[in-house]
Order: C-alpha cells, then sequence, then structure tokens
C-alpha cells in the first residue's frame, strides 16, 4: 500500500485554504510550506493536522523542492 503525500505552498492564503485541505482530507500527510504569511494560513493548517514548514521566499523551485523533501 502506498502513502499518499500532499503538498502545498502557501502565504496569506487564509480565504482559501480550508476548502483546499477539505478536498484533499484523504491524503496521508498534508505538508503545508509557509512563505510568510501574515494572516490565519498556519492556524487553518493545523486544524487540518498538517505538517507545517516555514521558509524564506527564494522562489517557487526552491519552495516545491523543500516541500517535497518533506514528504513521506
Amino acid at each position: 500500500m502506498r502513502n499518499i503525500s500532499a503538498v502545498i505552498i502557501a502565504k496569506n492564503e487564509e480565504a482559501n485554504l480550508a476548502r483546499c485541505l477539505n478536498s484533499i482530507r484523504w491524503a496521508d500527510e498534508i505538508i503545508l510550506v509557509d512563505s510568510g504569511s501574515t494572516d490565519r494560513t498556519k492556524e487553518i493548517a493545523a486544524v487540518f493536522n498538517a505538517k507545517i514548514f516555514d521558509i524564506k521566499w527564494k522562489g517557487f523551485g526552491h519552495a516545491k523542492g523543500f516541500a517535497l523533501s518533506k514528504a513521506t
């Protein structure tokens, strides 16, 4: 059996994040990479038991690679 990880890169997505995370509840794990949110993004992700990581923004490619490295 395979595990499925969902990875999300976000910044200040409180308006959309709950709907997004609700649609992927079936994933075995949710990885949220946050690049400096000042809203409730991380608080909302925590409600969905996402694994939350903070990064300094160095571009999408860097963020994607970092997120993928955290997925099991």
